[in-house]
């Protein structure tokens, strides 16, 4: 088995609820942030909905079907990274390029 599928079937039992992190799911927590802010972290069923001090909303979310990590601000999606069949990562780039 390709790495990437092994980290596939980890995150496929995060959502599925075989993963303790399933039954978080619509619970908030406050995290501190680096800056001593706190942030609410809210537990979806694809990812993390993250509410900053300020009011303003981001998720990030997780797509099965692409294997890829995403955020959400202000309606917008923008992938961040998804996994390659070889165990390795594509990133985005902020300009619109990929690594």
């Amino acid at each position: 088995m390709r790495s990437s599928r092994r980290a596939r079937d980890k995150l496929d039992g995060v959502w599925s609820g075989s993963n303790p992190l399933a039954k978080n799911e619509g619970k908030t927590q406050n995290v501190m942030g680096q800056d001593g802010r706190y942030y609410a972290v809210t537990t979806l069923k694809n990812g993390y909905e993250i509410k900053k001090p300020d009011g303003e909303i981001m998720k990030f979310l997780y797509d099965n079907k692409t294997d890829s990590w995403s955020q959400v601000v202000d309606g917008k999606t923008t992938e961040i990274f998804r996994f390659n069949d070889d165990g390795t990562i594509q990133a985005s780039l902020p300009d619109g390029g990929n690594i």
